[in-house]
């Protein structure tokens, strides 16, 4: 073809539609596992541990699956359809069965490495769920490398783009929109809630109907229009050597790595954001009860902030489309890309500090601008370095630069989490810093067809020593901020009929302290995050609390033995075993019948030792 030919725009659409249901199934999965595992008994600093099979599986299994079919043709079922219709099916049985790893009455004690058969079975749905949906997910940005020529290949990634974040939004509000229709949000202890189940089971459906859409709408090229297109010489193909996937990765581009370098920092944040904000959100918005700072995942608040969590992941989704708009705009993509991804770093350290459920929403809308540029730009930048020839195998071996931040950042989750206090929202803080190194590292991006990787072994070496150093640095750095100096909390005191006014919070040891406003609010700055704080009202139970892990709604309950003890004089208020003297009461019928002069005149001769002297009126 001296031309290449251009497709249509909706043939651009068919290409990319089976999108729209992977997307739902992978939001499903980003918004509600750790909302699943926590609900299955899963300690919140092993919870980033779940996550570690998922992309180890996606490592293992991508560069398979690109390698495998660049080399296959079935006739009319094309090149990459075979592995897009198996992914999705296998993808379709597990997300039924993965919600209900607690519904099985599997075994509740503890088997293996602290964990119960439930998170067993849950952990290797997780598996075989994230390995389906990558595999059904990467045929798509194949067939548009395959495809679209370079003039239509950005509008190609782009309506990808659009199906992707559309999908998300549909796949992050399901559970609240069951909810809404009446489907239980809350269950048993170790069952995960109705609304979530419902969620995953119509999102198998969707799933499954648009990519059966896409599978007998889009045609693909046979071997020898394919190689036309992309100017291969079959004979030459046949001959090569050396196209193993190691020595692949030895050739492949710089922008492979360079953007891979980037794709690291990116994919890790979103890690502790899919991982952490759960949990965060339910402390801070919702005012869950916690246990030793724990979450309780059975408490309604805890619950509707999972609901909330999947309608912020939503206006994630919806930032996303309205940036993704602006991105073409850009003259040059790492331009687009450093913005964007500052301005995603701005909106995680926001999230770690915002108690309010709806202005949330700000946060999340720049989180999506970062993902956006997740989205697009990387495989835009890598597809205009490669040639035809092994797409499929380097998109797969591409695909690592998504999973191995993934196994990292899971794999020191939990130690993050205790350099940062054990405090959740902490670690949306940790993302943000991820975020920024991700786009200082967009810096070092080069693209085009020329770009070779004659110095890779010294510039990987280079950025892997920083990278590693700067990481250990900016955890320290968090971790000191944690636990030296000024550390502000803030929050409401209230009862069961409403705000608490004038209860005192004070941090323990010290005379450093605050009363509550009219509304019940009050805010304070303590030593560290591990400074206790005193909650205390005259008539109500004290309650203390570490300073990482105070709810942000304190709720005090009435102490009636407390009351008990209390004996109100006429100046002031003491507890009766610290009074000296003695205490007596004289009731009604006690009191001196007759005709009496004064009112002290009927207590007259009723109580051992009080004498009563009437005074004379005079003045002085």
């Amino acid at each position: 073809m001296s031309t290449k030919r251009r497709l249509s725009f909706g043939q651009l659409v068919n290409l990319s539609f089976g999108f729209f249901g992977v997307q739902i199934a992978y939001s499903l999965q980003s918004a509600n596992i750790s909302r699943i595992f926590a609900t299955l008994g899963a300690d919140p600093h092993s919870l980033s541990y779940f996550w570690i099979l998922p992309p180890l599986m996606g490592m293992l299994v991508q560069p398979l699956i690109g390698k495998w079919s660049d080399r296959t043709w079935w006739g009319w079922m094309g090149r990459r359809k075979p592995y897009l219709f198996i992914g999705s099916v296998i993808a379709v049985i597990v997300m039924a069965l993965l919600p209900n790893a607690g519904s099985f009455n599997l075994s509740t004690s503890w088997l293996l490495l602290g964990l119960n058969a439930a998170m067993w079975f849950g952990i290797f749905a997780l598996m075989f769920l994230d390995t389906s949906i990558n595999m059904a997910m990467q045929p798509f940005k194949m067939m548009v490398g395959d495809m679209v020529n370079e003039e239509q290949k950005g509008t190609a990634y782009s309506i990808q783009s659009f199906l992707c974040n559309a999908g998300s939004l549909v796949g992050y509000l399901f559970p609240i929109f069951f909810t809404w229709l009446g489907i239980r949000n809350t269950a048993d202890a170790g069952v995960v809630p109705d609304s979530v189940k419902w969620s995953f089971y119509v999102g198998a459906a969707i799933l499954i109907l648009c990519v059966l859409y896409t599978f007998f709408t889009v045609k693909e090229m046979n071997p020898a229009e394919y190689a036309e297109f992309h100017g291969i010489d079959p004979a030459s193909e046949k001959k090569e050597k050396g196209s193993g996937l190691l020595s692949l990765l030895i050739h492949a581009p710089k922008a492979f790595w360079t953007v891979g370098l980037v794709q690291f920092f990116c994919w890790a944040a979103f890690m502790y954001m899919w991982t952490y904000t759960n949990g965060a959100v339910a402390v801070n918005a919702f005012g869950a009860p916690t246990v030793d700072g724990v979450p309780v995942t059975t408490s309604e608040e805890y619950q509707a902030a999972g609901n909330w969590v999947g309608v912020l992941f939503a206006v994630q989704a919806v930032g996303s489309l309205v940036w993704a708009v602006f991105l073409p705009m850009f003259r040059k993509h790492k331009t687009a890309y450093i913005v964007s991804l500052l301005v995603g770093a701005a909106g995680f350290v926001s999230a770690a500090f915002i108690c309010n459920q709806y202005v949330l929403f700000l946060s999340y809308f720049l989180i999506g601008f970062a993902w956006a540029a997740m989205l697009a730009l990387p495989f835009t930048i890598l597809t205009n370095s490669l040639s035809g020839e092994h797409m499929g195998s380097y998109l797969g071996l591409f695909n690592c630069t998504i999973c191995l931040p993934q196994i990292v950042a899971a794999a020191v989750g939990g130690l993050v989490l205790r350099a940062v206090g054990g405090v959740q929202a902490s670690m949306l803080i940790v993302a943000g810093v991820l975020l920024v190194l991700g786009a200082l590292a967009v810096l070092q991006v080069r693209e085009g067809h020329n770009e070779s990787i004659t110095q890779t072994k010294f510039f990987m070496n280079r950025v892997l020593t920083l990278c590693a150093s700067f990481v250990l640095s900016c955890i320290m750095g968090v971790s000191v901020f944690a636990q030296n100096g000024g550390y502000a909390v803030k929050g409401v005191v209230v009862d069961q009929a409403g705000p608490v006014i004038g209860a005192t919070v004070i941090e323990k040891g010290t005379n450093n302290g605050v009363s509550t406003g009219l509304d019940g609010d009050w805010s304070l700055t303590v030593s560290s995050a591990d400074a206790v704080v005193e909650i205390s009202c005259i008539g109500y139970a004290t309650q203390s609390f570490a300073a990482s892990q105070i709810p942000a709604v304190v709720t005090l309950s009435e102490d009636t033995e407390f009351l008990d003890d209390v004996v109100v004089i006429g100046y002031g208020t003491v507890k009766k075993s610290d009074m000296t003297g003695s205490v007596s009461a004289v009731k009604a019928d006690q009191l001196n019948k007759g005709v009496v002069s004064s009112p002290s005149a009927l207590l007259q001769g009723k109580s051992a030792g009080v004498v009563i002297t009437p005074g004379s009126g005079a003045p002085g």
